[in-house]
This record gives C-alpha cells, sequence and structure tokens, in this order.
C-alpha cells in the first residue's frame, strides 16, 4: 500500500496529479490511496495538516473495506514536493503528540508505515515571528 501527497507549492496541487504514480504501482500490484488537502490561500498550514491528519485517521479505519490491512500490508507514505513537507511535518507533529500524550491524537500511528519518501520536498522554513 502507498499513500501519496502531491505537491504544488501548497497552491495548486490536487490529488489527481497522483494517476501517473499510480498506474504504474497499480500495474505492479500496489494499492495506491491518493490524499487531499485544501491549499493556500483557503487555509493555512495548521489547516493542511488537519487535513492530512484526518485522511490517515480515515485510511487507517477504511483500509480493510478495500483488500489490505495495515497487519498484513507494508504501507509507504509518499510526498512530492509540498506534499513531502506537509508529510514529515504530520510525522513528526504526530510523533511528538504521541510522545507527550497530548491531546489531538488522532488514531494513526507513524508506527503504521514502514517507509516515508519524501521527493523533492522543502524542510528547512524559518520559523514565522
Amino acid at each position: 500500500v502507498v499513500i501519496t501527497v502531491m505537491g504544488g507549492a501548497w497552491i495548486i496541487g490536487h490529488r489527481i496529479w497522483n494517476v501517473l504514480l499510480a498506474w504504474r504501482l497499480a500495474a505492479a500490484g500496489v494499492m495506491v490511496v491518493a490524499v487531499d488537502y485544501r491549499n493556500y490561500p483557503m487555509v493555512t498550514m495548521p489547516e493542511m495538516l488537519d487535513d492530512l491528519d484526518l485522511a490517515l485517521a480515515w485510511i487507517k479505519d477504511n483500509l480493510a473495506s478495500y483488500g489490505a490491512t495495515l497487519d498484513d500490508s507494508p504501507v509507504a507514505l509518499v510526498g512530492q514536493s509540498a506534499g513531502a513537507q506537509l508529510a514529515a511535518t504530520l510525522l513528526l507533529r504526530q510523533c511528538q503528540r504521541e510522545a507527550l500524550d497530548l491531546e489531538g491524537a488522532l488514531p494513526w500511528s507513524p508506527s503504521m508505515f514502514k517507509v516515508f519518501m519524501g521527493v523533492s520536498g522543502v524542510y528547512d522554513l524559518p520559523m514565522e515571528a
């Protein structure tokens, strides 16, 4: 199972951009789940992360109805460009929530992924003042 988060500079991305990758992976017998998030200026980064949080929780709860389970299937999270940055940030945020037992952690865990692959992501963003 590969969960994909496409990029688009946080302003123009859409899950339909996953189609070419999904076709290639599906031809190799891989299930692909393409997730989406709202773009700027409709929302800011925290809301983009919340959208992805909800998507991963939905996948965890519904994957079995599509013929795969987290127990039996290796799951990879793949992000491209802005999607890579958001996915990496989401993983770190969820790790922090779990480690500190913080409120707001959704019922998915970074441990459900065997692989994270960030392709051409931006990881060194300046802190807001």
